[in-house]
Order: C-alpha cells, then sequence, then structure tokens
C-alpha cells in the first residue's frame, strides 16, 4: 500500500487533502502521472498546505465546468450509425471513445473517454443506457442509439 494525498475528490477514495492508503499500481499508474494525488511524504503533505487554496479554486472551477456541461448532456440520446449483420451484431463494437467523440459533438465541449461508463459491450444494434461521470459530484445518464448504416 501506498499513502497518497488526494488532490481532488474521488468517489470512493476521498475528497481534497486527505491521506489515504491505496495500491501501489494504482498511485503509481494513475493517481501520480495524472495529477490526481501526491505521494504521501512530509515534504508534499506542507506543500500541499501551502498550496491548498489554490488546488481548492482549481477544484471548484472543475466542479462548475462539469456541472456546466452535465446540464447540456441529460438525457441526451446519441445516434451512432455502424456497420451490422443482418442479425443486429455490429461488426466490432462502439467504445468509449466513440461516444465521448459523439457527446463532444453533441454538446459542443470537449469530452474524454474517461467521462463515459458503460454497463456492458456495445456490439449490437439497440439502445443503451450510459452514465456520464463528469465529476465525481456530477453525473448524468444518457443513452445511445446504434443504428445501421444504410448502404450505399
Amino acid at each position: 500500500m501506498t499513502e497518497v494525498i488526494l488532490l481532488e475528490k474521488l468517489r470512493g477514495y476521498g475528497n481534497t487533502g486527505d491521506v489515504v492508503n491505496v495500491k501501489g499500481g494504482f498511485a503509481r499508474n494513475y493517481l501520480l502521472p495524472r495529477g490526481k494525488a501526491l505521494r504521501g511524504t512530509k515534504e508534499n503533505k506542507h506543500t500541499f498546505e501551502e498550496m491548498r487554496a489554490e488546488i481548492e479554486e482549481k477544484n471548484r472551477l472543475q466542479f462548475l465546468a462539469a456541472t456546466e456541461l452535465a446540464s447540456r448532456a441529460e438525457g441526451v440520446v446519441l445516434v451512432i450509425e455502424r456497420q451490422a449483420s443482418d442479425d443486429g451484431k455490429l461488426y466490432g463494437s462502439v467504445t468509449r471513445k466513440d461516444i465521448a467523440s459523439e457527446v463532444s459533438c453533441v454538446c459542443d465541449a470537449v469530452c474524454d473517454a474517461d467521462v463515459i461508463h458503460l454497463q456492458d459491450k456495445l456490439k449490437e444494434i439497440g439502445q443503451y443506457p450510459v452514465r456520464l461521470i463528469f465529476h465525481p459530484d456530477v453525473m448524468v445518464d444518457a443513452s445511445v442509439n446504434i443504428i445501421r448504416a444504410s448502404h450505399k
């Protein structure tokens, strides 16, 4: 286990400034490189306290941006056209990246694939629920309607 100081609220782990223990790989491969946490050393704890107001303001602005984007994405139905067999199975699948691209177009804002949370893989024509988590406190539900591409 590795002790880290959270630089932003993370669902299931804690709030900004919390010192938590996480698995070493999670800290090394996700939290630290993405700037979501600092190692829990004395020096970093001191540095965090000096920068606390700055970090909290940054998080507040991220929350406001997420709230604004969520208001545009609430209940939206994303239509994605794909090639499919006669029985409705897609040639390939619809990925989180595909959905994020569609959300970006519909909402006129940049949306990262990390925001998209799917219950299952999307490999058939149909309508599927999608949860968009823009911030730990800001999430909305939308749906993806996968339709067969018309043959030209």
